[in-house]
């Protein structure tokens, strides 16, 4: 077999069967398959997923998030970020807070507003719980659609976070949602666009990736020191969030960004504050 075979082969056949919904969409997104982004997006998701064309890649680097957006802390105490997206289960929100509070856990939630909605009329009061247990609430769009989405703008995306953060100072009060809400975004998906990037430089939000996800842990790659950690609020991720030991390449202990960034809300082995280096870049603060 030819090369040029092969190397068909192994871009439009083998791929499109391994990829899971957000690297689909990270790669596709609405473009064209001939456009330059999506060229450039498939050589960094191959860069950082396949073995056999990266043996000599620094594997422990995700590779495939634009400059601007942060998945790794540098710490240098035994910690990781612990980020949970969504909020479509009910009763798995409630059961992964019964798990976080045994376990003296905080983490940050990057809730989209309609699921919030769905919890709040099953639990009535369940943000107000997420809030007083010492948990943070981050950015993650009113409906998470794709195909919506995928034609924002940034001012669109700037009208959706109003229409969140309306949502939240609802249900939590001015004081529990000042307190509660941080300048953090996540992009469904993980698809950091151009005009999602736009919008957090206007509006001064932090936009946040993972370092690390079950499907990367399911690849044997584990949490590192500094990782930020992704799960969701869904049954089948409640058994990393009480079995962490398992997935940490060392003694780590599940942290929120802000513990990581500024010392606050860090539990007992209160790390002493230095440079909160970044990956690639310093956040001023």
């Amino acid at each position: 077999m030819n090369m040029r075979k092969i190397k068909y082969n192994k871009l439009f056949k083998m791929y499109p069967m391994q990829l899971g919904r957000r690297n689909f969409l990270q790669l596709f997104g609405a473009t064209s398959i001939f456009s330059v982004p999506f060229f450039r997006n498939l050589t960094k998701y191959l860069i950082n997923n396949d073995p056999m064309l990266t043996d000599h890649v620094d594997r422990e680097t995700p590779t495939h998030w634009p400059d601007d957006v942060i998945h790794t802390i540098y710490t240098e105490k035994p910690y990781f970020g612990l980020t949970i997206d969504d909020g479509w289960f009910p009763d798995t929100f409630v059961e992964m807070l019964d798990i976080l509070k045994r376990k003296k856990y905080r983490a940050n939630f990057f809730l989209v507003g309609a699921a919030a909605i769905h919890c709040e009329k099953a639990y009535p009061g369940i943000l107000e719980r997420l809030v007083n247990e010492g948990h943070s609430i981050g950015y993650h769009t009113m409906r998470h659609y794709a195909l919506e989405l995928s034609t924002y703008s940034s001012s669109d995306y700037s009208k959706d976070y109003d229409e969140w953060t309306e949502l939240f100072r609802y249900y939590l009060g001015n004081d529990l949602a000042n307190k509660a809400l941080k300048p953090y975004a996540r992009a469904p998906f993980g698809s950091f666009s151009d005009e999602f990037l736009k919008f957090c430089r206007n509006r001064s939000l932090v936009p946040y990736a993972w370092a690390r996800d079950p499907s990367e842990i399911n690849r044997d790659r584990l949490i590192r020191k500094g990782h930020i950690f992704l799960l969701h609020i869904r049954p089948s991720d409640l058994q990393y969030l009480d079995e962490f030991d398992k997935y940490t390449a060392e003694p780590l202990h599940p942290v929120k960004i802000e513990c990581m960034l500024r010392n606050e809300d860090c539990p007992d082995i209160t790390p002493t504050s230095e440079d909160n280096k970044l990956f690639g870049r310093h956040i001023p603060y």
